[in-house]
């Protein structure tokens, strides 16, 4: 298995996850790998890394944090604060995947900025301040701090940065903010439809809504009205935007398509918020006693084609009908037939199989022949290449569809059709716990037995990060006999610093602290990136 591995480290995939469990365990879970014990191994043969291991393990280093202005005043309209990361992604050991994504959020007000790659050092984003959106409920002049940075690259590495790791890189992590507070709620004063009736058969289905909505210290956020079938399943959220003054707009557009003749639809409610303090409240609301008197009725009549069948799912296939996992990744397509001789099928979708066999479908099932009364639908994706329960034999999967009527078919799978039997080595996972020991010492036990324990394969330092020089001092297998640390297999290794440490002092343990990803298990899956914290008794 590990000679074909080999070949194969210039296109890994799948996505490391560190998962705390009981007595202080870390799990290492690389694409969600399995749990069944392998201590075995050739000592001759050194394991090749596991293709469910990414090679990038190196976390995005921020370099400098900085905003501008520093001061704003948002007592007569909204302000914006334009955010400048700087970013280092190193890599390592294989090639740096590149930056992706991030955000910065001030610590009250409910203030922040998604991040957007610039270049490959630089991603920056923008904090609107809402007018009068204070972080404070005092008047005048309020001040935030910013509060937390997160960092992602494409292999999933995440840097977090808060309290002083943060302030470190942060000049000026302060902003001011000038405004009046706004505790009352938004008035919504007034509604109108463009129609009340309507024949949607005839293509022209759309009724536009105007509300009246004001707000006298802040500006009005999301407005939203809602409306709800009398006799189907059928609701909509038509949001209103902002055309001038104190007035917004939004169009809804009539189902062509009913379980009736002529459908009723009920304007249910009319809400809005404001956007101060945190962006969410105060709350303004109308409800249908309110809209009947603004629009004389609260119920929108429709006249519409009439549909009373939901969509017929059949003819569903999956291939391959097995995966084996020492083959890694392997594409998955599964399809299936949907028919409706009435309304025509607006959604076809495809839940994900059992969570820890194939990840969530992340594209929809495309129509790939016929049409919306009688086509045929497929969706392709990527199985996992590992799996992390004890024992999974097969997954199954939900094809499920909607037609114009809203109504829907569910077709679930039991031992048949999309069930997939898995085959192959299923990959391990790499848990491990520490123990201080008196003197400062560090014991580590492993669930796998790993290989290639060298002095670079751990690292012990205070909580600032200076390093305490040390070695690994003691290497044992599974039934406690000292084995060599290099040829293990080391199911517990103990970590002695130089120099004794003091009984209550505090240090960190991290294994394979440089990420150069030579500490394997038998499978060749190295343990977690963990920073663990360790007593000295």
């Amino acid at each position: 298995m590990f000679r074909s591995l080999q070949s194969r480290r210039a296109a890994l995939v799948g996505t490391l996850g560190v998962v705390a469990l009981s007595g202080g365990l870390l799990a290492v879970v690389p694409s969600g790998a399995a749990a069944d014990a392998v201590d075995t191994a050739d000592a001759a043969a050194v394991p090749a890394l596991n293709p469910c291991v990414p090679t990038d393990r190196g976390l995005p280093e921020v370099t400098s944090v900085s905003f501008s202005p520093t001061s704003v005043d948002v007592r007569q309209g909204p302000a914006r604060v334009q955010v400048t990361v700087k970013v280092s992604d190193p890599g390592g050991p294989g090639a740096a995947t590149g930056l992706a994504s991030g955000q910065v959020t001030f610590a009250n007000g409910g203030l922040y900025a998604d991040l957007r790659v610039v270049d490959d050092q630089t991603m920056t984003g923008t904090v609107v301040v809402g007018r009068n959106r204070l972080p404070g409920k005092k008047s005048g002049p309020t001040q935030t701090r910013l509060d937390q940075v997160l960092i992602k690259d494409v292999a999933g590495n995440r840097t977090d940065l808060t309290g002083e790791r943060l302030a470190a890189v942060t000049p000026v992590d302060t902003l001011q903010v000038t405004g009046d507070p706004d505790r009352t709620a938004p008035v919504i004063s007034g509604l109108a439809a463009s129609r009340r009736n309507l024949d949607a058969r005839r293509g022209d289905n759309r009724v536009v809504l105007t509300a009246r909505i004001s707000d006298d210290r802040s500006d009005v956020q999301d407005p939203v009205v809602q409306i709800y079938s009398t006799d189907g399943p059928y609701s909509s959220r038509v949001a209103l935007e902002h055309v001038r003054g104190d007035l917004f707009r939004g169009t809804w557009r009539a189902p062509r398509w009913g379980t009736a003749n002529v459908s009723g639809y009920r304007i249910a409610s009319i809400t809005a918020y404001d956007s101060s303090l945190s962006g969410r409240s105060p709350e303004s609301e109308r409800g249908t006693a309110w809209i009947r008197r603004q629009l004389g009725t609260d119920v929108l009549r429709v006249r519409s084609f009439v549909d009373t069948t939901a969509p017929r799912i059949s003819d569903v296939r999956v291939s391959p009908m097995s995966i084996d996992l020492d083959g890694g990744p392997q594409l998955i397509v599964t399809r299936a037939r949907v028919v409706d001789p009435q309304a025509p099928v607006s959604y076809v979708g495809l839940d994900q199989y059992t969570d820890f066999v194939f990840p969530g479908v992340a594209v929809r099932p495309r129509l790939i022949s016929g049409d919306r009364h009688d086509g045929v639908w497929e969706a392709r994706f990527m199985s996992r290449c590992s799996i992390p329960r004890e024992r999974v034999d097969e997954g199954a999967g939900v094809w499920f569809a909607d037609n114009a009527a809203s109504l829907r078919r569910e077709y679930r799978t039991a031992n048949h059709d999309l069930s997939v039997v898995l085959t192959g080595n299923k990959v391990n996972r790499v848990l491990y716990g520490v123990t201080g020991l008196p003197g400062g010492a560090v014991q580590v036990d492993l669930n796998r037995g790993v290989f290639n324990v060298t002095d670079a394969s751990g690292r012990l330092e205070q909580a600032d990060g200076t390093q305490i020089p040390g070695s690994w001092t003691a290497c044992q297998d599974a039934d406690g006999v000292a084995v060599s640390c290099i040829d293990g297999p080391v199911r517990r290794a103990i970590y002695t610093p130089t120099e004794p440490l003091a009984s209550g002092a505090i240090v960190y343990l991290t294994l394979d602290p440089s990420g150069v990803l030579d500490l394997l298990s038998s499978q060749g899956v190295p343990p977690a990136y963990a920073r663990s914290k360790v007593v000295v008794p």
